[in-house]
């Protein structure tokens, strides 16, 4: 089955007429709407590519779904810091752009995958295991997400984001703790 997780109202544009003709099930992560619009017209949509927003830095910043934005905020303020970020947007999380994910992993010191959903079997997973099967030397690699709980608190998205670590002022911590940086 086909996953897909897009990261505001144009992106969804841009997928569903693709999804006439797609040969099998697919199931489709929407956001809660109104959200910000952070992905570039201009940069093709295709199911099943990862959508390149950075190719170089010292971290690797991957996103699905809504994490794209927070993600490009993360970006502004690791740059303020003097720390450079790739930044990959995988709209499909299955199949999964293991092309595109390693490109981008190969020189970079660092890998962070965010994503508005469990831990556990989402886009973290599986960057987890391309990541370890690749053998890379000297890389860290870290997932933030949803913890694998049942969630004690309520109150609007941004809200449990946050209580989940999902800011883009959490981003750029822990980008920071896995290059080392001081805080």
């Amino acid at each position: 089955m086909c996953v897909v997780a897009v990261a505001d109202a144009e992106e969804m544009r841009r997928l569903m007429p693709l999804t006439v003709d797609y040969p099998g099930p697919m199931y489709i992560r929407l956001a809660k709407g109104f959200d910000p619009i952070v992905t570039d017209a201009a940069r093709a949509f295709a199911i099943g590519k990862a959508i390149s927003y950075s190719e170089r830095g010292e971290a690797l910043l991957v996103t699905t779904g809504i994490t794209l934005g927070l993600a490009k905020e993360a970006c502004g303020l690791l740059a303020a810091a003097g720390i450079s970020t790739a930044l990959l947007h995988m709209p499909t999380v299955k199949p999964f752009d293991t092309g595109a994910f390693l490109d981008h992993c190969s020189p970079v010191r660092a890998v962070l995958t965010i994503e508005e959903h469990s831990v556990i079997g989402g886009l973290g997973s599986a960057a987890a295991e391309v990541f370890a099967e690749a053998g890379f030397s000297g890389k860290r690699f870290r997932r933030l997400g949803i913890p694998d709980r049942f969630p004690d608190d309520y109150g609007s998205q941004a809200s449990l984001m946050a209580a989940y670590g999902l800011t883009a002022q959490d981003v750029a911590r822990t980008v920071q703790d896995l290059l080392g940086c001081p805080l």
